[in-house]
């Protein structure tokens, strides 16, 4: 909802905003898995945010990146029930999608390439919009 209030610069408003859901993230990743609707629009705000800063300047995607980028790895890796994967590869698909055009992938988005590849991952039917997203994000890329 910030965001959407910021008018033309939610830049202006993004890195304290950034802060706040980054904290909010290493806390649910780490504690707050009984809360699954809160973890829900905690997901949904990092994507408006990212969506509304890279919309007005596609330059901001390598800093979103670089903010939730290591975050987002860590949630892939040390998810064992499964409940950030969807999200964390909705975020990944969307960082990639404004990412610069024939510039060089991040350390992020290419060690989630072999993740794609990982038959278990396909298995869950909650993963697969998901994970859709991201392969045609990266065959764009």
């Amino acid at each position: 909802m910030t965001c959407s209030m910021a008018g033309d610069d939610p830049q202006r408003f993004a890195n304290a905003i950034w802060k706040k859901l980054c904290m909010a993230l290493d806390r649910a990743s780490k504690k707050s898995r009984k809360n699954p609707q809160y973890n829900h629009y905690l997901f949904e705000s990092i994507a408006i945010l990212i969506r509304s800063v890279c919309t007005k300047n596609v330059a901001h995607a390598t800093s979103c990146e670089n903010i939730f980028g290591p975050r987002l790895k860590e949630v892939l890796e040390n998810d064992y029930e499964g409940q950030f994967i969807p999200y964390v590869y909705q975020l990944l698909a969307l960082i990639l999608e404004f990412s610069p055009e024939g510039g060089r992938m991040s350390d992020t988005c290419t060690a989630a390439f072999p993740q794609l590849l990982k038959l278990n991952r396909w298995e869950f039917s909650r993963n697969i919009p998901s994970l859709t997203r991201l392969l045609i994000a990266y065959l764009r890329k």
